[in-house]
């Protein structure tokens, strides 16, 4: 992750969370639902998933240290968590079985909030007239849309196989991890299931 991206991204991400609240405030609450499901509680259980799959199944879980030192008050403090970056199945098929499970409840969840912006939009076309503010629905509409797009887009590389596959060996075993192709690199699957 180059260094624009590291400032850029959890900036982005506050002001998604106050435009969020912002909308909500007008009877637009997708968004605000979207990152609480999707971005906090989904997170957790893909977390949870997977650390059942440590225990149960023939899988490898690659994660990486991220130190970040910060001086909060004249105080500096420092921490180190871990992050999840892929999972390493021993086959190609455990590995689209791995992520269909954890993309299925995703595109549930996004497809309700979907449907939940296109009604608060067609509640509130009487106060688009009124208030050009109510038109924020419209906005939250659009988000929630990308959304959904971003997931079915995930889960067509996933049927058609259109991922880079990259084997490893691993003692006698040889594992699989995916990655999508982006403009200037190749991106862990993973991390774009949480996106």
């Amino acid at each position: 992750m180059s260094e624009s991206q590291s400032v850029m991204g959890p900036t982005l991400f506050m002001f998604t969370v106050i435009f969020a609240a912002f909308a909500m405030y007008f009877e637009a609450p997708a968004m605000m639902f979207y990152l609480v499901f999707v971005r906090l509680i989904y997170a957790i259980f893909v977390s949870i998933v997977i650390d059942g799959w440590k225990n149960t199944l023939p899988v490898l879980v690659e994660t990486s240290k991220i130190r970040w030192n910060r001086n909060i008050n004249g105080i500096p403090v420092s921490d180190t968590t871990n992050a999840l970056v892929n999972l390493h199945f021993k086959s190609e098929r455990e590995l689209k079985r791995a992520f269909l499970t954890l993309l299925i409840p995703k595109a549930i969840i996004v497809v309700a909030l979907a449907v939940l912006a296109m009604v608060n939009v067609y509640q509130n076309v009487d106060g688009m007239i009124n208030s050009p503010l109510h038109a924020i629905s419209i906005v939250v509409v659009c988000y929630i849309l990308v959304k959904v797009c971003w997931v079915f887009h995930l889960l067509a590389t996933l049927k058609s196989s259109r991922w880079y596959l990259h084997n490893a060996a691993f003692g006698e075993d040889t594992y699989y991890s995916a990655y999508l192709s982006l403009p200037d690199t190749l991106e862990p699957y993973l991390i774009k299931v949480f996106q």
